[in-house]
């Protein structure tokens, strides 16, 4: 049955990341951009507005920042971070507070109510269960492109060699796990289009954006997904606009507590909430983001750069989605490169670019296949071997950052590891 090997892929993948959590115990305090992501819920749900004043004074308090006095020309706190991590997290948190008897009964550091252990605990699970169905949804996409096997290494491949673990285990109230789960589902109904360029198919499409969008609103540029089949094929320009129209509104129906928030905090439905000094697109630091020891995308994780050049190896077999996908890359990285701190403060690598993973994972797959159905077994173990030392280095990356071995504010020195 085909359903077996995405049920096993389920349950092996939790069973992982519990293991790693009951091994490594890490804390799950809301601190961090995390704090940001969810005080939208914490201020909703306790305190009933989106006045995040006390949140920040508290934050301050705790960390010695300034973080309540960035003021809007409204006059109110700001909250520079996405909304759409606290609306998917919302049902694990309501039922969470159904359970431990209210937003008053728990303890924190904070001298506010929501941030206890509990809300936590909520905070994790929410991430896990969004972070499984992403996988599900890159392996039904991957089975359309490869064999079941290479579809499941690459799945595999995607979390344990990436960044994206360390945001499963470690910091789930940061937006990546929530991101990762809407660009697989936009990737999936994407290569439907390919198939089907129906309104309804096109519509989907638009929601799975808008829900990218509202994890992290700098997702807009994985449009060009289905924009590819919308605008690539022998359909007449008025059909085409048309379709463009559609996906819009399919994604503005998703996207617009985002725009009723900005609207509140900063008086425009769009905006850009870092402020203009935040980028210098002009003044990229792409040699930097990608091979620096300080958080550089494939200094951190090598794997990444296979997962690139299998893309690239694939460009026949998939010319349009790998063309949209390679073009989606390069915005990405210039775009992270661009910003005033490209190496995205104490992170874990380059994590702000885990929302293309997803992308990544097709050239893993592509790799995967080629190396089953290649007959020298001599590049079979050579390949595997690789792999497999590339899969342990960052399961080995990811335990030393969580006792301190490594810190995430120190360039990397991967000799630290092997002593």
């Amino acid at each position: 049955m085909r359903t077996r090997p995405l049920i096993f892929l389920i349950i092996l993948n939790l069973i992982l990341v519990l293991f790693l959590v009951f091994w490594l115990r890490p804390n799950w305090q809301i601190g961090g951009d995390g704090f940001g992501y969810y005080s939208y819920f914490r201020s909703v749900a306790v305190d009933r507005d989106l006045n995040f004043s006390n949140e920040y004074q508290e934050f301050d308090r705790v960390y010695n920042t300034h973080q309540s006095g960035v003021i809007t020309r409204l006059g109110k706190t700001a909250n520079q971070f996405s909304v759409g991590p606290a609306i998917l997290s919302a049902p694990f948190l309501l039922v969470t507070n159904f359970f431990v008897g209210g937003f008053f009964s728990d303890i924190s550091q904070y001298n506010l109510s929501g941030y206890g252990t509990s809300y936590q605990l909520a905070v994790f699970l929410s991430a896990l269960f969004y972070f499984l169905l992403g996988l599900s949804f890159l392996y039904l996409t991957l089975r359309k492109l490869v064999p079941s096997r290479s579809a499941l290494w690459a799945v595999m491949f995607s979390w344990l060699a990436s960044p994206l673990i360390f945001y499963v285990v470690y910091e789930p109230s940061m937006s990546h796990a929530f991101a990762f789960f809407g660009i697989t589902g936009l990737l999936y109904f994407s290569l439907k289009l390919k198939e089907n360029l129906s309104f309804k198919n096109i519509f989907i499409c638009g929601l799975w954006l808008g829900l990218s969008m509202l994890c992290r609103w700098q997702n807009l540029y994985f449009i060009l997904l289905p924009l590819v089949f919308i605008f690539w094929n022998k359909e007449n320009w008025s059909l085409k606009i048309k379709s463009l129209l559609v996906l819009i509104l399919g994604a503005l129906i998703i996207f617009w507590p985002q725009m009723l928030v900005w609207q509140n905090l900063y008086g425009v439905p769009f905006v850009v909430p870092q402020g203009s000094s935040f980028f210098q697109i002009f003044q990229p630091h792409v040699r930097d983001f990608l091979f620096s020891s300080y958080h550089g995308l494939f200094f951190w994780h090598p794997a990444i750069l296979l997962g690139v050049i299998g893309l690239i190896l694939a460009v026949k077999k998939q010319a349009k989605l790998i063309l949209a996908m390679v073009i989606i890359l390069i915005l990405e990285i210039w775009l992270n490169a661009g910003l005033v701190d490209w190496f995205g403060g104490s992170s874990f690598g380059a994590r702000r670019m885990i929302e293309s993973l997803p992308l990544i994972a097709i050239g893993w797959a592509y790799l995967f296949d080629y190396i089953a159905t290649h007959k020298r077994k001599a590049l079979k173990i050579i390949s595997y071997l690789v792999f497999a030392i590339l899969i342990f280095a960052n399961l080995s990356l990811l335990v030393n950052v969580g006792r301190g071995v490594v810190p995430l504010e120190n360039n990397l020195d991967w000799r630290v590891l092997w002593k």
